[in-house]
């Protein structure tokens, strides 16, 4: 299929109508066929911002690099109804004294471009309590950028984040 689509997904169902991580051996084959991998690491149970566990996301050790990629539709909505792990979310906004979080309980702060940021920033690099450190470079991906005022947003947070594309 890699050559003649040029592209190849692969996986195995885990019955519930996802596909999950075909397992090292198939991975290992896999890789020196293909110019490029994408691994897609972590799930967020359809929600726009993650913060991982301290294990997660599984990496696996040939990777490069990680893109962290987040929904620009979480700017401005209750972290409780767009945030994965709000747990972990909250005990980073507590860590890095986060003026706009002041320690509301249950989620219930809007999150802003800012607190993207910080959260994508500390959730993944390994920088947030409980997590390890990462040695690949990981570089924040800001998607649903569905209008131009949104994009100029994601553009400005990128700029402060010293991200520079």
């Amino acid at each position: 299929m890699l050559d003649r689509e040029h592209a190849v997904v692969a996986g195995q169902t885990n019955g519930g109508g996802k596909i999950s991580y075909m397992g090292d051996r198939a991975y290992g084959l896999l890789c020196p066929l293909a110019d490029l991998v994408l691994v897609e690491a972590d799930g967020a149970k359809r929600l726009p911002l993650k913060v991982p566990r301290g294990n997660e996301p599984i990496i696996p050790d040939n990777t490069d690099l990680i893109l962290c990629v987040s929904g620009l539709s979480a700017a401005g909505s209750l972290a409780a109804e767009k945030c994965f792990r709000l747990d972990a979310a909250q005990r980073i906004m507590e860590a890095q004294g986060r003026k706009d979080y002041n320690g509301i309980e249950g989620g219930q702060w809007r999150i802003t471009l800012e607190d993207m940021g910080c959260l994508m920033r500390y959730g993944v690099s390994g920088a947030a309590p409980g997590h390890s450190t990462r040695t690949q470079e990981v570089i924040p991906v800001l998607n649903q950028a569905d209008t131009r005022q949104l994009g100029a947003a994601a553009a400005g947070l990128l700029d402060e984040m010293k991200e520079d594309g």
